[in-house]
């Protein structure tokens, strides 16, 4: 990438929110002439990595923030950011156990420091957190930017599929997405289409150091365990449209007996890592925490399958219902209709006479990842229990779906049962979209989808009744006209979890280029 010199012009003073010091270091350290009041990045490590290479910067973490106690809120301060309040409590009791007192605490520090931040007067404020989590670290600098109008950008993750994550960079201020497309001329945007067509190769996640070498063969070995295990699993069905296998249940119960003893291993040698670690503030589950789970989810497992459909009748008219994963950031924070339960009771009311409402959970929620879904364990009784089931199936004509019924083909064109498909935002949506289904979207102001047309998208009841009328009167066929290439001028690819993002030469240089005419910006 060429470098750029702001020298010349007025120095750009901006704000990073930079979790992992990526983006610093990639993109903008090659860019000359910025003046960064301030870094944000997760962990103490990240923050001495970057001071032994830069050391006039000013970098902070996640801890620093929530124990700062240079500054001090005013009760006006408090008073005029209930919003980000909100956000931030609720962050805080989904990851950690701790009384409220003390989380209030870690709020009104973090709104000290952020409060003092901004008295610096920043020109931008850019945040990678991938979406925003509600945290100390991106809630309350996005609330306090929109209410002084500093152009704020966020690269907010969309969709995970195919091995793959895909991002799109937000105008938090506006309130959408930004068409790549439209700002550099010759971006020939992500193939979409190949993406959903093609199953790519994870890579496997960076290995932390560990100085001890008997204790560093150990992890070597079990984490290689972990990584065939999982290897294993996604080999041994021939198509995405295989249900489990014998084989693979067999597989399921090797990985529950190997899969505490590699967490308690693992916990335990690197118990300091980012696993552990939410936004710079310990989280790491306990043995009991873990147990107490497993015990717990199993329970809801067995609940969830003895009231749950196999599969669906060839003769039946249903709208399917995708559930999030909760607790999930991707709703939580960034979407209003974020009540699932709500969702649900709106679209059984708006269905036709003999149509039925079908619900599938997320697979994640009875198959969590130990170590990167040791959060999830330890509050999912939080968001997920039977009651919540029991209160599902008390709404008229909604019945539960097999979770472990394959979702690419409940959407795809075979599926002729299927009407519609109804979620928040999310990988199904963009499934839909490929396969021509209808899709009923709760956000649409979530997903970068401007310009696709025949989304039916849901800003209230009235809406749902529309939609339902459409779906009703007629064999509807969206046609979702060049979708792939409307949506591929809007998306950032990366290529695995781990790997770098493939960020477009020139988008932050154009942006900040252009930051001193932001009014007039489209």
């Amino acid at each position: 990438m060429t470098e750029k010199d702001f020298s010349s012009n007025t120095c750009p003073k901006i704000l990073l929110v930079d979790p992992s010091g990526e983006m610093f270091r990639r993109i903008f350290s090659k860019i000359k002439g910025i003046e960064f009041l301030s870094i944000v990045v997760e962990l103490e490590q990240v923050k001495l990595s970057l001071l032994a290479d830069y050391p006039n910067l000013q970098v902070y973490t996640g801890s620093d923030i929530a124990n700062w106690n240079t500054t001090f809120v005013t009760q006006k301060d408090i008073l005029s950011n209930k919003d980000a309040q909100n956000k931030v409590e609720r962050f805080f009791t989904r990851i950690i156990k701790t009384p409220e007192a003390e989380i209030t605490s870690i709020y009104y520090s973090s709104l000290a420091f952020w409060k003092y931040i901004f008295s610096k007067k920043p020109d931008c404020l850019f945040l990678f957190p991938s979406v925003e989590h509600g945290s100390q670290m991106d809630s309350i600098p996005l609330s306090l930017a929109k209410k002084n109008g500093i152009p704020t950008f966020m690269l907010e993750l969309m969709y995970g599929i195919s091995g793959i994550i895909l991002f799109a960079l937000k105008d938090c201020i506006r309130e959408k997405y930004i068409n790549i497309g439209d700002i550099i001329c010759d971006y020939g945007g992500v193939d979409v289409n190949r993406i959903l067509a093609k199953n790519f190769e994870k890579v496997d996640p960076p290995h932390p150091n560990i100085d001890n070498k008997v204790m560093s063969r150990v992890y070597w070995f079990g984490q290689s365990v972990f990584l065939s295990l999982s290897r294993f699993q996604s080999h041994l069905r021939k198509s995405p449209f295989d249900s489990y296998s014998e084989i693979e249940k067999y597989r399921n119960m090797v990985v529950n007996l190997y899969f505490p003893l590699h967490y308690i291993v693992h916990s335990l040698l690197i118990g300091s890592s980012s696993r552990f670690y939410s936004m710079g503030l310990p989280c790491r589950l306990t043995v009991s925490e873990y147990l107490h789970f497993k015990i717990y989810n199993r329970k809801l497992r067995r609940y969830y399958q003895k009231h749950s459909i196999s599969e669906i009748s060839p003769n039946d008219h249903v709208v399917l219902y995708f559930l999030h994963l909760e607790p999930e950031a991707s709703i939580m924070n960034r979407t209003v209709y974020n009540s699932q339960i709500y969702n649900l009771k709106m679209l059984a009311k708006s269905l036709p006479s003999g149509w039925k409402l079908y619900v599938k959970e997320h697979p994640a929620s009875f198959n969590v990842n130990l170590v990167s879904g040791a959060t999830i364990m330890r509050t999912m009784e939080r968001y997920r229990s039977i009651k919540y089931y029991q209160e599902l199936l008390r709404i008229p004509n909604l019945y539960l779906l097999d979770w472990k019924y394959p979702s690419t083909l409940l959407v795809s064109e075979k599926s002729t049962s299927v009407k519609a498909v109804a979620t928040i935002n999310g990988t199904v949506s963009l499934e839909c979209l490929r396969s021509k289904k209808p899709v009923i979207l709760f956000d649409d102001a979530s997903c970068c989808y401007e310009g696709i047309a025949d989304i039916f998208r849901i800003h209230s009841y009235d809406d749902l009744q529309d939609a339902m009328d459409v779906l009703y009167s007629c064999e509807f066929t969206p046609k979702y006209s060049n979708f792939e290439e409307i949506l591929g001028k809007y998306l950032i690819i990366q290529n695995s979890e781990w790997g770098p993002l493939e960020i477009p030469d020139g988008l932050f240089e154009h942006i900040l280029e252009k930051l001193s005419h932001y009014s007039e910006m489209s």
